[in-house]
């Protein structure tokens, strides 16, 4: 099993919409520009106007269903957090590379929760827009008592699940040899050679090319390329996830949760197109023996506009708006919503003011990519292909060129590396434990490298709730929340 997924994260200070992110810097630039061009600023005016109209429709619903609600404060504490031991490879880095600044740590977690008095949470105009972020994998699976359960994994700092003696956290961690051991950052790119021994100083040892006799980056698509302005990479998995009588390793009872690997990367550009934007690219695999049958994969946020606890009850005043994949019951049609407007969250502050006054920004995320079904025999992302793959030996889209992408399994010509100039495509090559081998990404524009081989299913469902009425710590009630087809309302001007 595996799973690829982008999401996206971006503040403005009007409602906008981006349709997908590409791998090559320069197409990304164009898509973007294309968006905003004048020739196509009259259409993306009437589109927005129907977004804009569908949103006073659901909010009327809103007002004339929802009651008056207890409001919940949020404390800084975390429960037992601080006695739970250290972990000696967790790391964390503050993406600064355009206008959205956060702290993102390789665990998961995106924002640091009351740490730092929020400073370092998706800031955007010196406020503050979240509390935390962290991706979820949950499946179904039979424990060892026979019994069919759910299991959740998060990589969440605070609110997530602690072992009872509070020695441990139950979620997903990092994997060593992704980063310098000496030093406290995740890797990225750019990077500085402090100390002057030749290597960037958050990039690890084993990244080092004798070919080419330098250090190389693991980039997106590429190997050794820059997408982006600002790259991150990490790799985690969920062994400590140990609540539930489920061994995924038969041979090693000390590796628990559900058996998932997940490669992330985040990624920022300061071109003004995307300059109030992070993208986060998720790549999960089942690396344990045993099948997983029903797998979702999701994104928890709690975003808080304009700040909140510990030093004021921002986060008590928010007003959120989503827009459905299609029809759904409890929600107005979306048939005059632009497809690339759809599955897509906002989150604005009620009266426009954020902590000292300051105006915060529209909040809004959605997943560009999501994971794919080529199983089915349907059409699931209406392009034209049906159960398209990204492991299936197969150009399905046929845009592989030998002229210029026979470059081999490293991705740069001139190396002469497994599959240079054969006249065949060649994929990425694949880690022992069937993890994608980050320095071995394949040629362009086939399997792993190229997205439009997914047959994707898109956003499957979405639930809002009142915070601390519920917790993702509790597996079985976020895997209902989870299950698709569940859509759910939002309460206005509270803390979801």
């Amino acid at each position: 099993m595996r799973l690829i997924s982008i999401f996206l994260i971006i503040i403005l200070s009007f409602p906008s919409l981006f349709s997908q992110v590409l791998s090559d810097r320069n197409k990304a630039l164009n898509i973007l520009r294309g968006i905003f061009s004048s020739e196509r600023f009259e259409m993306r005016e009437r589109e927005h106007e129907s977004v804009k109209n569908y949103m006073k429709q659901v909010l009327e619903i809103y007002k004339a269903t929802q009651i008056k609600r207890e409001v919940y404060k949020k404390d800084g504490g975390g429960g037992n957090f601080r006695k739970v031991k250290s972990y000696a490879d967790r790391k964390s880095l503050i993406m600064n590379g355009n206008k959205v600044m956060t702290v993102i740590y390789n665990y998961g977690a995106i924002g640091a929760g009351p740490n730092f008095n929020r400073r370092l949470n998706v800031v955007w105009n010196d406020l503050p827009h979240i509390y935390e972020f962290s991706p979820l994998v949950a499946a179904s699976v039979v424990d060892t008592s026979g019994r069919r359960i759910h299991v959740v994994s998060d990589g969440l700092r605070y609110y997530s699940t602690v072992s009872p003696d509070g020695t441990e956290f139950w979620t997903f961690n990092p994997l060593p040899g992704y980063a310098d051991p000496n030093q406290d950052k995740i890797a990225h790119n750019p990077d500085k050679d402090r100390d002057g021994d030749g290597k960037p100083d958050s990039w690890p040892a084993s990244w080092y090319d004798p070919v080419l006799g330098k250090y190389v980056w693991p980039g997106y698509l590429s190997r050794d390329a820059t997408q982006a302005d600002l790259e991150a990479f990490y790799v985690m998995d969920d062994r400590d996830n140990k609540e539930h009588g489920y061994f995924p390793f038969p041979e090693d009872s000390t590796r628990r949760g559900l058996g998932v690997q997940v490669q992330v990367r985040a990624l920022q550009w300061s071109n003004p197109l995307a300059e109030d934007c992070i993208f986060f690219v998720y790549t999960i695999t089942n690396v344990s023996p045993k099948k997983l049958d029903s797998v979702i994969f999701g994104m928890y946020g709690d975003a808080d506009i304009g700040g909140g606890a510990p030093t004021s009850n921002e986060q008590t005043d928010d007003d959120a708006f989503f827009v459905p994949p299609y029809n759904v019951p409890n929600y107005p049609p979306v048939d005059n919503i632009p497809v690339y407007a759809r599955s897509m969250v906002y989150i604005w502050d009620h009266d426009g003011k954020g902590e000292f006054g300051l105006k915060p920004g529209y909040f809004g995320y959605k997943f560009l990519e999501s994971p794919g079904n080529p199983y089915d025999g349907i059409d699931n992302d209406g392009d034209g292909m049906v159960d398209e793959s990204q492991q299936d030996g197969i150009d399905n889209d046929g845009d592989w060129n030998p002229l210029i992408d026979d470059v081999g399994v490293d991705g740069i010509p001139g190396t002469g590396d497994e599959g240079e100039g054969d006249g065949i495509p060649t994929r990425g090559r694949l880690l022992p434990d069937g993890s994608l081998d980050p320095l071995s990404p394949g040629e362009p524009n086939f399997e792993f490298t190229d997205l439009d081989e997914s047959d994707m299913i898109g956003l499957t469902s979405f639930n809002a709730f009142i915070w601390s009425t519920d917790y993702v710590s509790n597996d079985e009630n976020i895997w209902n929340r989870l299950k698709p087809g569940n859509f759910s309302e939002i309460v206005q001007t509270a803390d979801n």
